[in-house]
């Protein structure tokens, strides 16, 4: 009856540490399986980092790669353009100043030289390319040598109401070494070209009253750069050191050198948005030219399709997560089962061990009165018995001990005439003292 009392009365509390114990095993658990979590989260976020870092350099490695085959032609139109400043006649031609020189016939000797030298035509996407001499207005190609009047109408049939914007190409030298639209002169082409104009002025240490100029396709000079399509949404913008425009593929026309020049580039990359459009820009800044590449590409998420796999890793990791915490729990209930029973038993034994002990406690005068009895009758068997009396008795310590024998005897019997001693009435108070 007590121990069924001592239970009933403490499943409260058997219920709430159980309750603890199940919390803080869920706890410990959930702890681990968040730090899983963690990781795995830390280890995808590397992994899209590490690859999108791959795609940029990659797009890098492609542009520098494109760079240096354009820097090469433009070297070779260079190249070209000393051969003819190592013609005699041809620098006649160019400073010609009236004199006894015949000029048409040396124009001619250069026309026909010019028809055996294919070195430019066979390297570069050339059209065409000629020769203007603006101290005679003359047009020096391949095929004719003529004004440049009867080239600009006859030769090329360009709009008359253009012949002032190409007269400024061909003498203004802000329009030197840039790669020069052509859509005003050709508006009815299918095709689009580039002009590109140098003067020889700057490659001969004398005077060089000429300019060269190479008719390029843009569709043919897209072709040198991988990473733009004319047909496409990339584009490529080219400037000089002083912030002039050198090339620009596909370019918007909200895109400035300007603008370009202002944009913060972290470790060579810009995120922008042009239109409506993300782009990712990257820069590379030409060690031999000292031009600066713009280059667009599509970012990594657009171009790896992450929008679709990040929603993916976002069903794993909640599913992941709700089977983890399932898991948990269903492991948590089931480890702590025998835990819980274990306990129970540990506390059942406890309440035993306490009954038992106060049992024991509530015994200890009587024990101790048998113990007193037995070393002083001199009863005990041996002396280990001896000792622990004494031990439980505390009077270990003492090495002596004084006992007092009070004797009394009854000589009388049933004599009812006994004289009691002095102070005492009766004889159950003298048992009394006698005890």
């Amino acid at each position: 009856m007590i121990f069924n009392k001592k239970d009933t009365l403490n499943d409260t509390n058997y219920t709430s540490h159980n309750n603890t114990l199940m919390l803080k095993m869920v706890t410990s658990y959930s702890i681990f399986l968040l730090i899983i979590l963690v990781l795995f989260i830390f280890l995808y976020r590397s992994t899209i980092n590490n690859a999108r870092d791959s795609y940029d350099q990659q797009n890098e490695t492609t542009l520098i790669s494109n760079a240096e085959l354009f820097e090469s032609d433009l070297n070779i139109m260079e190249v070209y353009c000393r051969q003819l400043l190592q013609n005699d006649t041809f620098r006649k031609v160019m400073n010609y100043e009236n004199t006894y020189y015949p000029f048409t016939e040396m124009g001619n000797e250069l026309q026909n030289s010019l028809a055996t030298n294919v070195y430019a035509e066979a390297l570069l996407p050339l059209k065409e390319s000629f020769v203007y001499f603006p101290e005679t207005d003359y047009v020096l190609n391949p095929t004719y040598f003529i004004s440049a009047k009867r080239f600009y109408s006859w030769i090329q049939k360009y709009p008359s109401t253009e012949k002032e914007m190409w007269r400024s190409y061909m003498t203004e030298p802000e329009y030197e070494n840039r790669f020069l639209p052509m859509d005003q002169f050709m508006p009815n082409y299918s095709e689009k070209y580039y002009m590109y104009i140098i003067d020889l002025n700057d490659l001969y240490y004398m005077d060089a009253n000429a300019k060269v100029c190479f008719i390029f396709e843009q569709d043919k000079m897209a072709d040198l750069f991988d990473c733009v399509q004319m047909d496409g949404d990339n584009f490529l913008a080219v400037t000089a050191e002083d912030d002039s425009t050198v090339l620009t593929i596909n370019t918007p026309d909200s895109i400035s050198a300007e603008m370009l020049d202002s944009l913060d580039f972290n470790k060579g990359y810009a995120e922008v948005r042009i239109d409506g459009q993300n782009f990712t820009l990257g820069k590379y800044v030409s060690d031999n030219t000292s031009y600066s590449y713009y280059f667009s590409f599509p970012p990594y998420k657009a171009a790896a399709g992450l929008g679709g796999t990040q929603l993916l890793f976002i069903f794993f990791a909640l599913l992941a997560l709700l089977t983890g915490g399932c898991l948990v729990y269903y492991f948590s209930r089931r480890n702590v089962r025998p835990i819980i029973e274990l306990g129970q038993e540990l506390q059942t034994a406890v309440e035993v061990q306490k009954n038992l002990q106060e049992v024991v406690d509530s015994q200890r005068p009587i024990i101790c009165t048998s113990y007193v009895r037995q070393l002083l009758s001199g009863t005990a068997t041996s002396e280990d018995e001896v000792t622990y009396m004494e031990n439980y008795l505390g009077i270990a310590d003492s090495s002596y001990y004084n006992v007092l024998y009070i004797v009394y005897y009854n000589n009388f019997g049933d004599n009812t005439e006994i004289t009691l001693p002095g102070g005492v009435e009766s004889m159950e108070e003298l048992e009394k003292i006698i005890e």
